[in-house]
């Protein structure tokens, strides 16, 4: 049945003609390369928290902070290469976003949940605080890094975070 001209048939039109020019629709032989970051003059490590009642998850909080009112806590220097640590304390995954710079996702690797919560829970114990104390994830390890998955591999400013995992991302700021 013909699109009506009155409604969607004014939507969109797609004329087919001859070929004008080159065919674009072919990929080259070789793409762009990545130059990949290393060498990070710092390493952060960060969680990413859910503040709970009544066993629902009514926040997300960063470092066992809220989004909004809660004071600026990291402070890179221009110029530098840092690696950031983000581990996820929730029992989901997120999508993270990181403001005013791209990165490359490095790695993730499996933690020991419930040590981590306790050990960030002994110096963190109010949840949402106006600050936080980092606790390092490598004593909490579990098994080898698994490197990021092919689609993740270039420049990024938003990367997934699993659950019960620590997140590394390379930032150039």
């Amino acid at each position: 049945e013909a699109a009506d001209p009155n409604t969607v048939g004014q939507i969109m039109l797609f004329r087919v003609v001859p070929s004008t020019g080159p065919d674009l629709s072919v990929l080259p032989a070789t793409l762009a390369t990545v130059n990949r970051l290393s060498n990070p003059t710092m390493t952060r490590v960060m969680t990413l928290n859910e503040q709970m009642i009544g066993g629902v998850p009514v926040a997300a909080l960063l470092n066992g902070m809220p989004f909004e009112g809660a004071p600026v806590t990291e402070y890179p220097t221009l110029g530098t290469t840092e690696m950031w640590e983000i581990v996820n304390m929730t029992g989901d995954t997120h999508p993270i976003h990181i403001h005013l710079v791209q990165f490359q996702l490095l790695n993730r690797q499996k933690i020991n949940t419930k040590r981590y919560e306790r050990a960030f829970t002994d110096v963190n114990p109010v949840m949402p605080a106006l600050s936080y104390v980092p606790v390092p994830v490598e004593p909490y390890l579990k098994g080898k890094p698994t490197p990021a998955d092919a689609n993740e591999r270039g420049w990024k400013d938003t990367f997934r975070m699993n659950p019960g995992e620590v997140t590394r991302v390379l930032i150039r700021f």
